[in-house]
């Protein structure tokens, strides 16, 4: 399920021009109804956010365990390109030659972390000049039979080695909200979700006026020990996130194009050519979001 990129407040406060109070039509002068379908529209423009970009779990932070096939690279590392992006931690890797053997470990201090993909030297050790050996007693298929020997001559057979990995990892933006009111000079202040925050992340209170960076010192729970303490007073509820500010500034333009689009078809029995004009330009917001986007989405 998608997760929102902007609190109703956020979206409130950005200079939009839509009205936003009369969202329900069947409870006009219920604020809290008008907010709902607020929180609606933005929550459908964060899924379509998602799926644009090809992840399927979202931009926002989000711990995931893939089991896939992949292939050993001729210098015997191990490259994985996971599903999701980007990438900030790696937990647990494993990995197997075929269904019924058992799973081996990879150091996690072996493996090194990118953005859209991670990698770890696996198995092989040079004996020498002339000989590589699989470690840990493993043996390596070569010629449709089992050797614990190949000759670097053969590097190319390493590549074409199928085995099966299994991994666990966080990917995403820290995307969350306050739980408490939080005072100015606090040095400390409590989210509601920590997934994606670690030591010395950096995030943003979107407030308005009050708006501020904040840098995590350490974490305990769902507490945040800050660098900094708070320049500004912040009421719950409010957004705490690392996701970038051209991903929220895309998803304000599609929930306008949203907005606009039902209204446009809301009239189009009473004017046919008004509304094929203003579709026109509601469009426009689409093309923008999908150029702030585009550095985002997954090539596949």
């Amino acid at each position: 399920m998608s997760k929102s990129y902007l609190t109703i407040d956020e979206y409130k406060r950005a200079p939009t021009s839509i009205n936003v109070n009369k969202l329900d039509n069947t409870n006009i002068n219920i604020q809290n109804a008008q907010d709902a379908e607020l929180s609606n529209v933005i929550r459908r423009a964060s899924a379509w956010i998602d799926n644009y970009c090809q992840m399927p779990s979202g931009l926002s932070a989000t711990i995931n365990t893939e089991t896939k096939p992949t292939h050993i690279t001729r210098d015997g590392f191990l490259r994985v390109q996971p599903y999701n992006a980007p990438i900030i931690q790696v937990s647990n890797v494993q990995w197997r030659l075929y269904p019924s053997a058992s799973w081996t470990i990879i150091d996690i201090s072996n493996i090194q972390v990118y953005e859209r993909h991670f990698e770890a030297m696996i198995w092989f050790q040079y004996l020498g000049n002339s000989m590589l050996t699989l470690g840990n007693n493993f043996a390596y298929p070569v010629n449709s039979y089992y050797s614990t020997y190949i000759s670097p001559s053969m590097g190319s057979n390493i590549e074409n080695t199928q085995i099966t990995v299994q991994y666990t990892y966080v990917n995403g933006y820290a995307n969350t909200t306050l739980q408490n009111n939080a005072s100015m000079g606090n040095s400390s202040i409590v989210v509601n979700d920590t997934t994606g925050i670690m030591n010395g992340t950096l995030l943003t209170l979107y407030d308005g006026a009050n708006t501020e960076d904040i840098t995590v010192l350490s974490l305990t729970g769902n507490t945040l020990q800050l660098s900094n303490p708070l320049l500004f007073n912040h009421n719950a509820k409010i957004a705490v996130s690392a996701i970038p500010a051209d991903i929220k500034q895309a998803c304000i333009l599609v929930v306008n194009y949203f907005l606009k689009e039902r209204g446009s078809n809301a009239i189009a029995m009473a004017n046919v050519e008004a509304p094929t004009k203003q579709k026109s330009n509601d469009e426009k917001d689409l093309e923008l979001a999908k150029q702030l986007l585009r550095r985002y989405r997954k090539v596949v």
